[in-house]
């Protein structure tokens, strides 16, 4: 049948005298060529055709029909950018505007992509689904707020997916409420985007880990400013001699407190554990206040100890305060910032 039909058309290019039916007997020609796989044939008779034209309404015809054929032949940006081209012939075809700004973002062309939907726009001011997809190109190029401008203008014509994209970006900016009325609203709306459903349980799912995290959170900084309180405390009216001595590291680690110049200075030997095998060199460095300190906990591996896969394979550099606890009669040390979850205790040597 497809072998008939290029035979007709070939028939009609040779006859056609028109020059605007000639074109058209082309086109469908190489149409057909392109479903018989001879693709190649249909592009060399498209472009040969085109070189010698110069009515814009057959050019557009011209580079649609090569848009197609370089699309069969994997040339996905020819293809775009005759899809493009086409439309510089065709100035107010919208359902063609939208097709080539479409297929452009699908091969990141922003700048066809971005170009047609303007230009839509501008010819179709309502089109919902072209103001939500050119709010999706400005997400996607990191201005939020147009945006958010382009997804509350498709929203006003009911464009659920718009209304879930917009509020995406609200809760994606801490705007929980605020996004949860726009997706309650999108679904009294006919037939929802489903976008609006799996926004909605984003929203309960990031409010529930939330509302745990904060609990965490709370918690963590309470039990930190008591040691803070007892830090202070002792920062004021402590004795810097009841940091010097000898002490466990972890209840384990035999190591020795030495004040200089109110400077302390520890160092001792760590086992590595579960983390291969070896041993680490640990140290205490800080300036001492009442019996406090403010400095740096470091451990660093020996290098005589077995090559591990862990990059550092537990060295730590970690900045830290620290104070005896008259209660506990040990050195607590805990991380400066309350986001690190540093500890560690000194308990005293029984004698």
């Amino acid at each position: 049948q497809i072998h008939k039909e290029i035979k007709l058309w070939r028939s009609t290019v040779e006859e056609t005298k028109s020059k605007s039916l000639k074109t058209r007997a082309i086109v469908n020609l190489a149409y057909a060529l392109n479903r018989d796989d001879s693709s190649v044939e249909a592009k060399k008779l498209l472009t040969d055709c085109l070189i010698t034209l110069k009515e814009d309404a057959q050019k557009a015809l011209l580079y649609e029909a090569l848009s197609k054929v370089e699309d069969t032949l994997g040339n996905k940006s020819l293809s775009i950018y005759c899809k493009d081209k086409s439309l510089e012939f065709d100035l107010n075809n919208r359902d063609e505007l939208f097709n080539s700004a479409y297929a452009a973002s699908d091969e990141d062309i922003d700048e066809i992509s971005i170009s047609n939907y303007i230009k839509l726009i501008r010819i179709d001011g309502n089109n919902s689904t072209a103001l939500n997809n050119l709010g999706v190109r400005a997400q996607e190029a990191g201005l939020k707020i147009k945006a958010i401008d382009q997804y509350k203008k498709s929203s006003i014509h009911n464009n659920t997916l718009a209304m879930a994209n917009q509020g995406y970006l609200l809760l994606g900016a801490g705007f929980t409420d605020e996004a949860e009325k726009i997706a309650k609203e999108a679904l009294k709306q006919d037939e929802p985007h489903q976008n609006v459903h799996s926004l909605l349980a984003e929203i309960n799912e990031r409010k529930e880990k939330q509302n745990k995290d904060w609990e965490e959170l709370s918690q963590k900084a309470l039990s930190r400013q008591k040691v803070i309180r007892e830090y202070t405390e002792q920062f004021y009216l402590g004795n810097p001699k009841l940091l010097e001595g000898s002490w466990n590291a972890s209840g384990t680690y035999p190591m020795t407190i030495k004040i200089d110049n109110d400077l302390l200075k520890a160092s001792w030997v760590e086992t590595a554990g579960a983390l291969g095998g070896g041993t680490y060199t640990a140290e205490l460095t800080g300036k001492v206040s009442g019996s406090t300190f403010d400095g740096t906990y470091t451990r660093k591996r020996n290098e005589s100890s077995p090559n591990l896969l862990l990059g550092l394979g537990g060295n730590t550099n970690q900045a830290c305060i620290g104070y005896f606890s008259e209660k506990d009669r040990e050195i607590k040390l805990a991380s400066k910032k309350l986001k690190d979850n540093f500890s560690l205790c000194l308990s005293q040597q029984k004698a």
